[in-house]
């Protein structure tokens, strides 16, 4: 219940774009366009990469990357491809394996943070 009552709080901080409803249609090539007003509101540029994911009852959601991830995105599949990596020492903390402390971290995180909230 407390973690409920954390969520519902984190939702109320946050500033989210109106909900829109708005129609397109597929052109032969296979490319929608997306509705100016909806591009104003969630600030889309030209080459906003998307990630699509399909869901139940036929549902298509388009998700904007952020325009400077380098990363493409990790399925399931490609992670479990990923070889373990074998240490015999003595176990280690995520600060002491890199060697960055709390408040280096913190920065990190909030300026991720800050880069991601436009979406």
């Amino acid at each position: 219940m407390t973690q409920l009552r954390a969520t519902l709080a984190n939702l109320k901080s946050k500033t989210y774009p109106p909900l829109m409803n708005a129609q397109t249609k597929m052109s032969a090539k296979g490319q929608v366009v997306i509705p100016k007003d909806v591009r104003d509101a969630l600030k889309l540029v030209p080459g906003t990469r998307f990630d699509v994911e399909t869901g139940p009852l036929g549902l298509i959601r388009l998700r904007p990357l952020g325009h400077n991830n380098p990363f493409p995105r990790t399925t399931l599949e490609d992670f479990r491809k990923i070889p373990p990596i074998k240490w015999d020492g003595p176990a280690k903390t995520v600060e002491e394996i890199s060697g960055l402390d709390e408040e280096i971290l913190r920065e990190i995180f909030d300026e991720r943070d800050s880069e991601n909230s436009r979406y």
